[in-house]
């Protein structure tokens, strides 16, 4: 039965589309929007859709000092590694950003590539994550100024693997988003087992990231 409930949506649990409200009460039995045929690719589709959900919001714990402005956080310390791979201030990195080459294949799917672009380190790994005041004052022991990065000190350590864990969990956050927005445009995917699986994961791995 615990396998069973994996592949399915209970009348009674709350919608996937996040309205709030039971999947009985909302989409269980709502009709899907049309949607406009699009000629490009799926991938480039699925891409797009995850540049539009962008989340610009602060992930620090207490908001109460969080200002209006949300800066791009870098995953990468922009005075430190990012700073030692660049020349004349760019990298070169896949930018998902950019819209991506199509490369038309007779007889096949056409081929999608994510291009190479040349970035501003200021815009290299980021994500609108943090306000101006979280960011400069939770990384202040790693960035500009301070010392390299110390094997012994737990402060390092920690700070380090808070950065890994806030942008995993900013990702899945984004992934939400766009699986919601899926669903309300087209309820009828959760009669599908494979589309309720990937809910599900999703859903789990949010509730390991939020514990506390």
């Amino acid at each position: 039965m615990m396998l069973m409930k994996y592949f399915k949506i209970y009348d009674d649990e709350l919608c996937p589309c996040g309205s709030g409200k039971t999947y009985l009460e909302c989409c269980k039995n709502r009709k899907d929007r049309p949607v406009k045929k699009s000629k490009k690719p799926l991938n480039i589709q699925i891409m797009e859709q995850f540049r539009k959900n962008q989340i610009k919001c602060c992930l620090y714990p207490d908001s109460t000092r969080c200002v209006k402005h949300i800066k791009e956080a870098h995953a990468l310390q922009n005075n430190k590694i990012i700073s030692q791979l660049s020349e004349d201030g760019h990298v070169y990195i896949l930018n998902p950003n950019k819209p991506p080459q199509v490369i038309p294949i007779e007889n096949e799917e056409p081929e999608v590539l994510t291009m190479i672009d040349r970035v501003g380190v200021n815009h290299a790994t980021t994500a609108t994550c943090f306000c101006d005041i979280h960011d400069d004052e939770v990384f202040a022991p790693i960035e500009k100024g301070a010392p390299a990065f110390d094997k012994d000190s737990d402060e390092h350590k920690y700070i380090y693997a808070y950065k890994a864990f806030i942008f995993e969990y900013y990702k899945k956050l984004v992934e939400q988003k766009v699986l919601r927005e899926n669903i309300t445009n087209t309820p009828s995917l959760l009669k599908t087992p494979q589309y309720i699986q990937y809910y599900r994961a999703i859903s789990m791995t949010l509730v390991m990231l939020e514990y506390k």
